[in-house]
């Protein structure tokens, strides 16, 4: 079971819808991850049936979390600014849950799906207090990068064996020059939409935040 609890918070200059939800099965204090959608202008919400998957998942497994709409979107204010004011907003839903009563602040991770990977991954160079890192279905673009070079917590990358974007072949290559830390996850019959193995994506990141964190 779980509890949701409907939240507006500030970010710059604007405003931010999100959803806390805890579980109610367990008593506190809980861990606590922060989810970052898909790309907003392709529709990609907080409520992405993704997302929600992997949320139920985790607050079934007495992990808290916190998914929030981008500027933009939903009913938070003000409009898509290319990454830099997202990036500012997954900074600050992540101070969020960090300050939320009854979260641990010692097992504090994130998540991000395609887009929401690279500001999950663009996260963990400001917030020294993340503990783990899943990066689903990320964009060549960051890929290609340094970042994930500097990543040195536990992180796990998972992609779909049928993803087009981002093709199994490329995640493997880009593993090979990253942090032993950083795993590679690829799952059978999945695309980008994952509207095939939604469930074995959110068994995978449960499981990973679990060992590390017991």
């Amino acid at each position: 079971m779980t509890r949701e609890t409907r939240i507006s918070f500030p970010s710059g200059k604007e405003n931010l819808e999100g959803i806390v939800a805890t579980p109610t099965i367990s008593e506190p204090p809980w861990s606590g991850i922060v989810i970052s959608h898909p790309d907003p202008w392709m529709g990609g919400t907080m409520d992405s049936p993704v997302i929600r998957t992997i949320s139920s998942k985790l607050t079934t497994h007495e992990i808290a979390t916190l998914r929030y709409n981008y500027r933009g979107v939903g009913e938070s204010t003000g409009s898509y600014e290319e990454g830099k004011g997202e990036s500012e907003d997954a900074r600050n839903a992540f101070d969020l849950l960090n300050e939320w009563p009854d979260i641990n602040e010692n097992k504090l991770g994130l998540i991000g799906y395609s887009f929401g990977a690279s500001m999950a991954a663009l996260t963990t160079q400001s917030e020294t207090s993340v503990s783990g890192l899943v990066l689903i279905s990320p964009p060549l673009g960051l890929l290609d990068s340094e970042i994930l070079k500097t990543i040195s917590i536990p992180a796990i990358i998972i992609g779909g064996e049928k993803d087009l974007m981002t093709p199994p072949e490329k995640l493997v290559s880009a593993q090979a020059a990253l942090p032993k830390t950083t795993q590679l996850r690829l799952i059978q019959n999945a695309d980008r939409s994952w509207s095939d193995g939604a469930d074995s994506l959110a068994d995978t990141i449960t499981k990973f935040f679990q060992r590390l964190w017991e």
